[in-house]
Protein backbone atom coordinates (compact mmCIF):
# COMPACT_ATOMS: atom_id res chain seq x y z
CA UNK A 1 0.00 0.00 0.00
CA UNK A 2 1.90 3.63 -0.61
CA UNK A 3 2.70 5.56 1.74
CA UNK A 4 1.61 9.58 1.23
CA UNK A 5 4.27 12.44 2.06
CA UNK A 6 4.65 16.15 2.35
CA UNK A 7 7.42 17.75 2.42
CA UNK A 8 7.77 20.50 5.45
CA UNK A 9 11.31 21.30 5.89
CA UNK A 10 14.48 21.42 3.62
CA UNK A 11 17.93 22.92 5.24
CA UNK A 12 20.41 24.82 3.68
CA UNK A 13 22.54 21.52 3.81
CA UNK A 14 20.14 19.45 1.67
CA UNK A 15 18.39 17.59 4.24
CA UNK A 16 14.62 17.06 3.55
CA UNK A 17 12.25 16.62 6.04
CA UNK A 18 8.62 14.83 5.71
CA UNK A 19 5.14 14.10 7.01
CA UNK A 20 4.33 10.58 6.27
CA UNK A 21 0.79 9.04 6.98
CA UNK A 22 0.35 5.83 7.50
CA UNK A 23 -1.74 4.03 5.65
CA UNK A 24 -5.27 2.69 6.65
CA UNK A 25 -4.66 4.80 9.89
CA UNK A 26 -4.04 8.13 11.57
CA UNK A 27 -0.90 7.11 12.63
CA UNK A 28 2.02 10.13 11.25
CA UNK A 29 5.53 10.10 11.15
CA UNK A 30 8.31 12.29 10.17
CA UNK A 31 11.11 11.12 7.46
CA UNK A 32 13.88 12.85 7.51
CA UNK A 33 16.30 12.54 4.11
CA UNK A 34 19.77 13.80 5.08
CA UNK A 35 21.98 14.98 2.15
CA UNK A 36 24.26 12.62 0.16
CA UNK A 37 27.35 13.93 1.57
CA UNK A 38 25.94 12.99 5.37
CA UNK A 39 25.33 8.90 4.18
CA UNK A 40 21.90 9.90 2.42
CA UNK A 41 19.71 7.16 4.54
CA UNK A 42 16.58 8.41 5.12
CA UNK A 43 15.10 7.42 9.18
CA UNK A 44 11.58 7.32 10.13
CA UNK A 45 10.00 8.41 13.48
CA UNK A 46 7.09 8.68 15.32
CA UNK A 47 5.93 12.75 14.96
CA UNK A 48 5.69 13.03 19.63
CA UNK A 49 9.31 11.77 19.23
CA UNK A 50 10.55 13.92 16.85
CA UNK A 51 8.97 16.47 18.73
CA UNK A 52 10.45 15.78 21.81
CA UNK A 53 14.00 15.65 20.49
CA UNK A 54 14.57 19.16 19.38
CA UNK A 55 13.50 22.88 18.78
CA UNK A 56 15.12 23.48 15.00
CA UNK A 57 13.43 24.87 12.08
CA UNK A 58 12.06 21.21 10.90
CA UNK A 59 10.20 20.82 14.72
CA UNK A 60 8.81 23.96 14.32
CA UNK A 61 7.65 23.41 10.55
CA UNK A 62 6.32 20.09 11.71
CA UNK A 63 4.17 21.43 14.87
CA UNK A 64 2.58 24.38 12.56
CA UNK A 65 1.59 21.60 9.90
CA UNK A 66 0.40 19.00 12.79
CA UNK A 67 -1.72 22.43 14.31
CA UNK A 68 -3.06 22.74 11.13
CA UNK A 69 -3.99 19.04 10.57
CA UNK A 70 -5.67 19.41 13.65
CA UNK A 71 -7.94 22.43 12.83
CA UNK A 72 -9.08 20.91 9.07
CA UNK A 73 -8.46 17.26 9.90
CA UNK A 74 -6.53 14.26 8.97
CA UNK A 75 -8.80 13.61 5.82
CA UNK A 76 -7.20 16.96 4.57
CA UNK A 77 -3.66 15.42 4.59
CA UNK A 78 -3.22 15.85 0.66
CA UNK A 79 0.22 14.43 -0.13
CA UNK A 80 2.32 16.01 -2.84
CA UNK A 81 4.26 12.67 -3.19
CA UNK A 82 3.02 9.03 -3.22
CA UNK A 83 5.61 6.28 -2.30
CA UNK A 84 5.46 2.65 -3.15
CA UNK A 85 6.05 1.29 1.05
CA UNK A 86 8.98 -0.97 0.79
Amino acid sequence: MPTTERAIYRSSNGDQWYLVEEPGSERIFVRHQPNRASGGQSSLVEVADFLSEGHGPSTRRCSVYLEMYKWIGLSSFIPTTATTQK
